[in-house]
C-alpha cells in the first residue's frame, strides 16, 4: 500500500427515494472520500446532514490506491466485499476518470487473491502442525507397536497378518512422509520463516522415497554426497523432474540417472527432449493455450519454489545425439 499522509476514508452513498430528483443530484455532488488526521463519529452526521435526501450505506477506511504522476487516487475497493470485477460500472469509471489501465486493476485483484492463498495456506499449515500431527506421528506410531508387540508370531502365521502389518508400516512411514512435506511446504508462508534444515545423505534417501513410486525400477541412483537441505521438500522437489522423465518418455526401455557432476545434481532421461526456452514456456505459460496437455504446471511450480527456496536453479541441457534432457541443478552463485 501507497503511504499516506493522512488516512483517507471511503464513502458509499445511498438515496433514501429513487423516486425524488433531488437524490440523483445530491450522488453526484456528494464527496466519495476524504481524508483527516483522525476520525470521529460526527463527521458522518455532519456528512449526511447536507445531503438530506441520501444517506451513508458504508464508510471505511480506504485500503486500496491508484498512483497516477505521483498523485495518491484513493477507490472504493475493499477485500473479500467489493473487488475489481465485481462491479463493471466502476471499474470502467475508474478507467476513464482516473486514466487507470485494465492492467493495474488486474494487479490490485491479483494483490487480493494473493492474500486470500496466503491466509489459507497460514490457517493450513495451523491445521496441519496442530490438529494432525499427533494423529500421525503419535497415536497411530503407537498403536502399531503396541499391536506388534502383542500379536504373537504364530497368530501373524496362522492369519497370515505379516503382509498387512507391513503395508500399514509402509502406508504410515509414507503419510508421515507426506504430512511433513506439506507442513515444511505450508511454512513457507509464515512472516520471517525459515527453513528447517539438516544434513543428508541425498542418494540415500532418494533411493528410500523412491520405493513408494512405481517407477522406482526405471530410476538409477549414483553417489550424491550429503547435502544441508529440508529433507522431505527436496525431494518432492527432485521427484517432480524424475516423474516428468519417466512420464514424457516414448521409449521401450524408459531410463532415468539421477547423479552429481562438478557440484550439481543432475537428472537424465531418455525421453522426447527438451530445451530451455521450451522448458521455461511450459513452467511459466503465458497464457491457457501455452499449456502442455498432461504437464502438471502446478507440480513444476512447487518444484522450482522449493530449490529456490534451498538457493538452487534449474538449467535445462538437451541431448547430444540421442533424444533426452538433462535438468541440472545448481546453486545460485
Amino acid at each position: 500500500m501507497i503511504a499516506k499522509i493522512k488516512t483517507w476514508y471511503s464513502i458509499q452513498w445511498q438515496a433514501l427515494s429513487y423516486s425524488n430528483e433531488d437524490s440523483f443530484k445530491q450522488l453526484m455532488m456528494a464527496p466519495k472520500f476524504f481524508y483527516v488526521d483522525r476520525y470521529i463519529p460526527s463527521l458522518r452526521l455532519h456528512l449526511e446532514e447536507k445531503f438530506p435526501n441520501l444517506y451513508i450505506a458504508d464508510l471505511f477506511e480506504t485500503k486500496i490506491f491508484l498512483e497516477k504522476n505521483g498523485e495518491i487516487l484513493p477507490t472504493h475497493y475493499k477485500a473479500g466485499q467489493f473487488e475489481p470485477g465485481d462491479n463493471e460500472r466502476y471499474d470502467l469509471w475508474l478507467i476513464g476518470f482516473h486514466e487507470s489501465t485494465i492492467q493495474e486493476l488486474k494487479r490490485i485483484k491479483q494483490r487480493f487473491e494473493l492474500n486470500q492463498t496466503k491466509i489459507f495456506l497460514e490457517y493450513s499449515n495451523r491445521v496441519i502442525r496442530h490438529d494432525m500431527h499427533s494423529g500421525i506421528n503419535t497415536y497411530m506410531p503407537r498403536g502399531l507397536t503396541i499391536l506388534k508387540d502383542r500379536l504373537p508370531q504364530e497368530i501373524i502365521d496362522k492369519y497370515k497378518l505379516a503382509m498387512g502389518l507391513t503395508l500399514l508400516e509402509k502406508g504410515l512411514r509414507h503419510a508421515q512422509g507426506v504430512y511433513e512435506g506439506v507442513r515444511s511446504f505450508t511454512g513457507m508462508v509464515r512472516e520471517g520463516h525459515t527453513l528447517e534444515m539438516d544434513s543428508v545423505a541425498i542418494d540415500e534417501a532418494l533411493i528410500d522415497y523412491l520405493k513408494m513410486t512405481a517407477y522406482s525400477k526405471h530410476v538409477e541412483v549414483g553417489p550424491i554426497p550429503a547435502m544441508k537441505v529440508n529433507k522431505s521438500l527436496f525431494l518432492s522437489a527432485l521427484n517432480v523432474f524424475v516423474r516428468n522423465g519417466i512420464n514424457f518418455n516414448k521409449s521401450k526401455d524408459k531410463k532415468v540417472k539421477v547423479y552429481f557432476d562438478n557440484g550439481d545434481i543432475c537428472i537424465k532421461d531418455n525421453g522426447t527432449g527438451l530445451n530451455q526456452e521450451q522448458f521455461d514456456i511450459i513452467v511459466y505459460p503465458k497464457d491457457e493455450d501455452e499449456r502442455v496437455p498432461g504437464f502438471d504446471n502446478m507440480d513444476m511450480n512447487i518444484a522450482m519454489v522449493i530449490l529456490r527456496e534451498h538457493n538452487m536453479i534449474v538449467v535445462i541441457e538437451e541431448g547430444d545425439a540421442n533424444p533426452g534432457t538433462t535438468v541440472r541443478i545448481k546453486k545460485m552463485a
